[in-house]
């Protein structure tokens, strides 16, 4: 039995949804095990008791495949659902011990990229996963990087090798989110904003990560080479764009 059908049986045992809905305009974006947090989960993933049957999973997979990766750069798939926008509220910051930027390129397998922004980054995180490291950059808020709703930062970079991780950030956007594909000084690069959207981290081997589906405010993530450059804040894109063309690789 495919590992998506085992799934999906598993999560079909564990809740209780309504009535099978017309599938058609339906879109699967994961199916992860059956600890998924189930009322929102639910809701935006779009994964439904009903597929328990060989043909009727055939059929879905050929909704998901006809409406998936909608932009899509290295490390990343962005995928557009039919659901309202989730309000854009305070989350946790889940971004590892702090550390210092000499200590953070020495943990990670890549450069990492620093804004040109006055006095650096306020805090500097590292976390192992996922191959090859990650590096979060906090700056608190300015003139010019007014507070996110989702994190009261005026600034949250995040860095990953895309490369290594090619299926780890996926962005679930509601019809009602601006995604629009963009260049930053010749790199690729994706801009969603407006309403705000749902993001989840993939753990290892394609499942759901504990810290899945948090709400984010504005995002512009770049692909410079092999590092792929998540920017979240209340910015608007001229301001993105701007930041994202000052990055620069720290240098031990």
């Amino acid at each position: 039995m495919p590992e998506l059908e085992r799934e999906l049986r598993a999560l079909a045992a564990a809740i209780d949804y309504p009535p099978t809905p017309d599938l058609a305009g339906r879109l699967i974006v994961r199916a992860g095990p059956a600890r998924l947090p189930l009322g929102r989960t639910l809701a935006v993933a779009a994964v439904w008791l009903a597929l328990t049957s060989a043909a009727v999973l055939a059929a879905a997979r050929d909704v998901a495949d006809s409406l998936r990766d909608l932009q899509t750069v290295s490390g990343a798939t962005i995928q557009r659902v039919p659901e309202p926008a989730p309000q854009a509220t305070p989350r946790d910051l889940e971004v590892g011990p702090r550390a210092t930027l000499r200590e953070a390129a020495q943990d990670v397998a890549f450069h990492p990229l620093v804004p040109r922004i006055g006095g650096g980054p306020d805090e500097v995180h590292v976390r192992e996963a996922p191959d090859g490291g990650e590096v979060s950059l906090v700056y608190g808020p300015r003139a010019d990087l007014p507070p996110a709703i989702t994190t009261g930062l005026g600034l949250l970079v995040t860095e990953f090798r895309g490369d290594l991780a090619p299926e780890y950030l996926t962005k679930v956007a509601p019809q009602a989110t601006t995604v629009k594909r963009v260049r930053v000084d010749g790199d690729r690069a994706v801009w969603i904003a407006g309403a705000p959207h749902y993001f989840i981290y993939g753990a290892p081997g394609g499942r759901i990560a504990e810290r899945d589906l948090q709400v984010a405010q504005n995002v512009l993530l770049i692909e410079r080479g092999r590092v792929l450059v998540r920017m979240e804040g209340a910015f608007n894109r001229a301001t993105a764009v701007r930041l994202a063309g000052t990055l620069s690789p720290f240098e031990l």
